[in-house]
């Protein structure tokens, strides 16, 4: 009996060894902050050091629409690469300033 018991936890080692050699999925971990008429861009990915853009503009009006063309050149950008978009995590929100994060995860393949 003892050896039967031997034998099923060899096997159960065994068939579950592949899971364990499994590696981390690749992710990109991207902050947004938008204030007043700056928007703050850092990107982190793998491990190199966070990078950070302050991008901004002399009038709100203007702002929108670079907030959304950066947006839209982020998402590209890491689509192209093949990243699919994970999970956005709303932050902050306080009068003229919010913070979001977008988490990018590269498929396996």
């Amino acid at each position: 009996m003892k050896k039967l018991f031997l034998l099923l936890g060899c096997l159960l080692v065994l068939g579950s060894a592949p899971a364990w050699a499994q590696t981390t999925p690749q992710v990109v971990t991207v902050q947004v902050e938008e204030t007043g008429v700056v928007l703050y861009i850092t990107t982190a990915e793998g491990t190199a050091p966070a990078q950070t853009q302050r991008l901004y503009t002399q009038k709100r009006q203007d702002f929108r629409a670079l907030a959304a063309e950066q947006y839209q050149q982020l998402l590209t950008t890491y689509y192209q690469k093949g990243y699919v978009l994970q999970h956005i995590v709303s932050g902050r929100r306080d009068g003229s300033s919010s913070t979001s994060t977008l988490l990018f995860i590269k498929p396996k393949t």
